[in-house]
């Protein structure tokens, strides 16, 4: 009796009337002040993310309908909801697939039906132009106390014939700490190419600037293009072009071609899942004795419902010249994050472990030759704020890596805040 009573009670506090409480800003500042109270309240969550979907803060809405669909999955008026936070994102796929499932769900009335068609009508009328983009840019300061990645051991001994000869690690190579700046640019977008068929893209570049050591300077541009199904559901292809420039020259080219099938769990629309292969050349212009190719599969599933993303993948990189120390590398990877609502915000957590073993020792004066292997995990927490356009957001990252050869122990830990802002 008293669990219901404070049920009710809830659910009495939760309640209030949208339309009488003044200016939309009014309204979103009093139920940002009740969620507290009333995470778990269906119809309060469902109110919010609608009025938010009126004021165009979808991104924001679209947190709060993926809390209603965590409490009730079959809440159709909530996936219209969500489908135009999707569309309102520039996640205009995602979004059709939500409607098409709900225009094919023979449980859902035929009154929310007709919302549905009209919302596929407005849909179509979005990609008639054939194409849609999205751009974001940001900038972040912080301090990273190991720039370089140096071994976090002060000393290691050569193996030699005669027996160990310890040697002492000198302050360049050892862990140097600092302060950076980093640019983040970021454009994606799709274009229609027939009744099924899609286009997308995603281009990004970073360029990352250290006043107390410039050997830490670098620019990255990454470019993906894929070509899959419009409902996301069936085959795609796509490749990559990723560059790292360094104030000494470049440092990396990777060339990366996939291919796989991509599909929506039976009984969601909001899950996506997606099964790869893929093959990349890895080049070294300034070592290339570490350049080499990969092949592998990998696994990804999605649920924004849950704020849940999953990736696995495992294969092999074999050396593109034989004397590449350690030789054929085994590599394994899970990477899972998760997003929460917390607040006018948004709490991100990511974990990604790596694991690799060679496969022929990696050098004579290196612990007689032992075959190494690496295990590394990464720790990403990031709090961000719910602004229209742009906000404010502060994160930590941890990662710690340990191998059979000290060398390659390392230790990082980095703090930013920064701001980022879309359109």
């Amino acid at each position: 009796m008293c669990l219901m009573h404070g049920a009710q009670a809830q659910s009495a506090a939760c309640q209030f009337d949208w339309g009488q409480e003044g200016t939309p800003e009014r309204v979103i500042n009093k139920a940002l002040e009740l969620e507290s109270a009333c995470k778990k309240d269906e119809a309060f969550l469902f109110a919010f993310g609608q009025r938010l979907n009126v004021v165009h803060l979808y991104a924001e809405a679209a947190d709060r309908l993926e809390g209603v669909l965590l409490l009730n999955p079959d809440h159709w008026a909530a996936q219209l909801e969500y489908a135009i936070s999707l569309e309102g994102m520039g996640d205009a796929l995602s979004a059709e697939g939500v409607l098409k499932n709900l225009a094919d769900n023979p449980d859902v009335g035929e009154t929310l039906k007709q919302q549905i068609r009209a919302q596929l009508d407005k849909h179509r009328l979005f990609v008639a132009g054939r194409k849609a983009t999205r751009t974001q840019f940001g900038f972040i300061t912080g301090y990273d106390n190991n720039l370089m990645g140096g071994a976090r051991v002060s000393q290691f001994d050569l193996t030699l014939p005669g027996g160990r000869i310890p040697v002492t690690l000198s302050d360049e190579s050892r862990p140097q700490g600092g302060w950076f700046g980093r640019l983040d640019l970021s454009h994606d977008g799709y274009f229609v190419e027939s009744a099924d068929k899609v286009w997308s893209y995603t281009l990004t570049g970073n360029y990352r600037y250290s006043p107390e050591n410039a050997q830490a300077n670098f620019g990255l541009i990454n470019l993906l293009v894929e070509r899959g199904s419009e409902q996301l559901q069936g085959f795609y292809t796509g490749g990559a072009l990723l560059q790292l420039q360094t104030p000494s020259g470049s440092l990396l080219r990777q060339y990366q071609l996939s291919s796989g099938y991509d599909f929506t769990a039976p009984s969601s629309a909001t899950c996506r899942f997606r099964l790869a292969g893929d093959v990349q050349r890895r080049a070294y212009p300034g070592a290339d004795v570490l350049n080499g190719y990969y092949s592998g599969i990998a696994g990804y599933w999605s649920c924004p419902a849950w704020g849940v993303q999953a990736q696995i993948r495992l294969g092999q990189d074999r050396a593109e010249y034989d004397k590449r120390p350690g030789g054929m590398q085994d590599q394994y990877g899970l990477r899972v994050g998760k997003n929460t609502t917390i607040g006018s915000g948004v709490l991100a957590a990511e974990v990604d472990v790596y694991h690799q073993e060679d496969h022929r020792g990696y050098s004579p004066l290196l612990e007689d030759n032992l075959k190494r292997n690496i295990s590394r995990v990464m720790y990403r927490l990031e709090y961000r704020k719910m602004l229209s356009g742009v906000g404010p957001y502060a994160g930590v990252e941890v990662m710690e890596q340990d191998s059979n050869l000290p060398l390659f122990r390392i230790s990082n830990r980095v703090f930013y805040i920064g701001i980022r802002s879309m359109w």
